[in-house]
């Protein structure tokens, strides 16, 4: 019983990783915690759950009522939940899987289950087995995180049934709307980082061939999301944005004000914004999990939550985007004498292994869909400065003072402003589009 409290050595923390510029932050915000498997097998006990129970998870996929009903979604036109009261712990958590009829009796007597929470923008909960089995639990900890959730259960619910999209995102389990809890099964891999010389090339072939896969679907029921993305929306700040920013966020703001060439630009993106494709709408290296088996290799896109009809060039933009800006984060680097993390020290030049990955972005996303014009691929590099000044912004969100990464960052956006296709020519062949 004494495993019924947690002990100092049952926790450790982590600085949560790098997801944008601006190095690591500050905040501790997660941890691991060993499981106290007497208290999970007594909550299938006292569920009445029998060990050998052959119960399945729901046949996952379609967009009928009776389809969404498995999955606990709510109708189409429901209103979205409030929070909930409380968020899960680690035996809630487990609770609720078995409710749910994702976890059994059997697999908690049969081993111990591993549990792991962490607090991003949601309060994420992972649940592993001996077994193997494994889910992530997504509950929104604030009012907007509700929508954002329902709307990415509605997505990977819609999309599961589109054809060559099953192997490109993760498998939805479940969705709680009195929890505004969002199941979904662990996936294999690790999430890319923002560090140039750890990006392969397959890693950017498979990224555009799902990003030109998703660009040529039509699922129903999504929502229309008339606001443009952050990165965009920064020339024009609003009271809101200024209420919530740092002081390293607001000397951000005034950088791009002082430059006429990346204000205009920015405004030409939000005039130029088209509902015309369906996109992820917020594609970073942190929401690409890649997992490489030697001959099989396996990429999938996570976090669906921004998913909505908008611009396709936003979508591969922000995949250049975080190329140009794990370049950049390995000059400073070198300017500040950091060491390299290139095996041997020896390779290509920054600039040389950023173009090798952008080209081979542009050709994945070639070989799956309509072949892009060069037009199109340089119109791609303009949403891309809007990802790089995003990225700064979002960087700088716990910091007082802007540092020189962020500085670097907003500096190529401008310069992409100001001659886009000079700075196309640099980091991709044109040559091989049409």
């Amino acid at each position: 019983m004494n495993r019924l409290v947690v002990r100092s050595e049952d926790t450790y923390w982590m600085p949560e990783p790098p997801t944008a510029i601006g190095g690591v932050r500050t905040a501790l915000t997660s941890y691991d915690l060993r499981v106290d498997q007497t208290a999970y097998t007594t909550l299938a006990l006292l569920a009445g759950i029998r060990a050998d129970s052959s119960a399945k998870a729901p046949v996952l996929g379609g967009d009928d009522d009776a389809s969404r009903r498995s999955l606990g979604l709510p109708s189409a036109d429901a209103e979205p939940s409030v929070p909930a009261a409380e968020l899960l712990t680690e035996r809630t958590a487990v609770r609720l899987l078995l409710d749910v009829e994702l976890l059994t009796g059997r697999e908690i007597v049969d081993g111990p289950i591993e549990v792991r929470r962490s607090a991003r923008r949601n309060h994420n909960l992972s649940v592993r087995t001996t077994g193997g089995l494994g889910f992530l639990i997504k509950q929104a900890r604030i009012p907007e995180s509700v929508a954002t959730l329902r709307n990415e259960a509605s997505v990977l619910n819609a999309l599961a049934s589109c054809d060559g999209m099953t192997g490109n995102i993760p498998r939805l389990a479940h969705y709680n709307a009195p929890l505004a809890a969002l199941i979904l099964e662990l996936l294999p891999g690790q999430p890319l980082r923002a560090s140039l010389r750890q990006l392969r090339e397959w890693h950017m072939l498979r990224l555009g061939g799902a990003l030109a896969q998703a660009h040529t679907v039509q699922p129903g029921g999504l929502r229309q999301d008339h606001r443009v993305p952050l990165g965009i929306a920064l020339h024009r700040p609003t009271l809101e944005l200024l209420r919530d920013a740092s002081r390293a966020n607001v000397q951000l703001l005034e950088a791009v004000h002082t430059d006429s060439y990346l204000c205009e630009h920015l405004a030409s993106l939000e005039a130029s914004w088209q509902q015309s494709h369906f996109i992820h709408g917020d594609i970073k290296l942190d929401n690409v999990v890649a997992n490489d088996l030697g001959d099989t290799k396996e990429l999938v896109i996570v976090d669906w939550e921004a998913a909505s009809w908008g611009e396709r060039r936003w979508d591969v933009g922000c995949a250049i985007g975080e190329v140009m800006h794990a370049w950049v984060v390995e000059a400073v680097g070198r300017e500040l004498g950091l060491p390299s993390l290139e095996p041997g020290g020896e390779g290509p030049s920054g600039l040389d292994y950023s173009r090798c990955l952008i080209d081979a972005l542009v050709e994945g996303y070639t070989a799956s869909g309509d072949p892009p014009t060069a037009a199109f691929i340089m119109d791609c590099f303009g949403f891309a400065a809007a990802r790089l000044v995003q990225a700064a912004y979002e960087g700088l969100q716990l910091r007082h003072e802007m540092d020189l990464y962020a500085v670097k960052t907003v500096q190529l956006a401008a310069n992409i402003a100001k001659d886009p296709e000079l700075v196309a020519e640099r980091f991709a062949d044109l040559r091989t589009t049409q």
